[in-house]
């Protein structure tokens, strides 16, 4: 019994460890101890306990990207080797951020290390620094979006993995004819903001210069934040007006929706969405190490 107890003491402070914080806004709960069975898909983990985890914040490439057959997709057949090779059948943790634990597929939602020799490597991590994934954030999951970011920076610098392929090239916010057909994918672009219109439970961002007062008849690309997520918008959230000609990259789910111009197209930032502010050009910072977030213990 007296082992056992150990063992259990053991085990608790290693999985403590491994979830140590980065930074004060990634805090993670430590979750279920596991062993990855098998691979789902490039962001998804089948455990032993025939429950599934989904890498959230490491968006992995799909077919349905660049409209190809999944068999023949390389981006997304490459993710899945990548996955297979750092987590299958090894020992895993799950961390938790907030109070989201499971998504409406009644999955895990997470971010996930791997254990093994006194070692933990963060997955999520591994899969951005190798190209294999491009770095988002959703409602209740955003406190660890700068170690994502970071790492994801680190292939997209060097163009290595999906960064290498057309498909996801960063695009200009001021020419949405060049997103023609890509309606419901996730895309990232950076332009200079144009305008800022601010409503009673919204605010609206616009890349393209118009006239119009009324901005939900302007055509190109506007970004909508309901009003209690503008720390969406950094240090100048209190004031989004002063957004106006502040250099940008934004990324998200593009929609078309009704009700708007023909060559609108909008990202709502507040559901899966993120605004990076830019001092001019995209930053070639590096990432950290491949050591996993860590919150307090």
């Amino acid at each position: 019994m007296g082992r056992l107890l150990l063992l259990y003491v053991m085990i608790a402070v290693s999985v403590q460890a491994a979830l140590a914080p980065l930074s004060a806004e990634c805090r993670l709960q430590p979750g279920p101890h596991r062993t990855v069975a098998r691979i789902v898909d490039g962001e998804t983990l089948a455990l032993d306990d025939g429950s599934e985890v989904r890498l959230t914040g490491a968006l992995a490439p799909r077919a349905y990207d660049a409209s190809a057959e999944p068999a023949d997709w390389q981006p997304e057949t490459a993710a899945i080797e990548a996955l297979t090779a750092v987590a299958k059948g090894r020992n895993v943790v799950l961390g938790y951020l907030g109070n989201a634990r499971r998504d409406r597929q009644n999955r895990h939602v997470a971010q996930v290390f791997v254990v093994e020799d006194g070692k933990e490597t963060w997955v999520q991590g591994h899969m951005l620094r190798e190209g294999h994934a491009r770095a988002y954030q959703q409602k209740d999951q955003r406190g660890c979006w700068q170690e994502l970011l970071e790492h994801e920076t680190v292939a997209r610098t060097a163009r290595t993995g999906l960064w290498a392929t057309d498909a996801y090239l960063v695009r200009p916010a001021l020419r949405p004819r060049d997103l023609a057909g890509m309606s419901g994918r996730f895309v990232v672009l950076t332009g200079r903001i144009a305008w800022v219109a601010q409503g009673r439970e919204t605010t609206a961002i616009g890349f393209t210069p118009t006239r119009l007062r009324a901005w939900s008849m302007r055509r190109g690309i506007v970004v909508m934040i309901d009003n209690h997520d503008r720390d969406l918008l950094g240090h100048l959230g209190g004031d989004a007006k002063s957004l106006e000609g502040k250099a940008v990259e934004v990324r998200g789910w593009l929609e078309q929706r009704l009700g708007r111009p023909e060559g609108t197209y909008v990202i709502d930032a507040s559901l899966a969405g993120m605004i990076d502010m830019k001092p001019d050009a995209m930053t070639t910072s590096t990432a950290r190490s491949d050591t996993p977030p860590r919150p307090a213990q």
